[in-house]
C-alpha cells in the first residue's frame, strides 16, 4: 500500500525529543489499527539505514570486482 502524501507530515520534536532530520508523521486516523493514530519515524534513523544500505551495495560492488564478476 503506498501511503498517502495528504496523511504524511514532518515535525522536528516529538516525544521531547529533536531529531536533526526531523519526525515524519503518518497519520492513520481513518484506518482501524486497535487505537492506534499516528506513527512517527526518525528520519535520522532512516539517513542511518539508508547509509548502511549504501555501504552494503559499495561492498558487494568490491566483491564482484575483487571475484572478477565485473560487468
Amino acid at each position: 500500500m503506498d501511503f498517502p502524501k495528504e496523511r504524511m507530515e514532518i515535525v522536528s520534536h516529538h516525544g521531547g525529543k529533536e531529531s536533526e532530520e526531523g519526525w515524519l508523521v503518518l497519520n492513520l486516523g481513518p484506518f482501524d489499527l486497535e487505537g492506534i493514530t499516528k506513527i512517527y519515524v526518525n528520519l535520522d534513523d532512516i539517513a542511518d539505514i539508508r547509509r548502511h544500505g549504501e555501504r552494503r551495495a559499495e561492498v558487494l560492488e568490491q566483491m564482484r570486482s575483487l571475484l572478477g564478476c565485473d560487468d
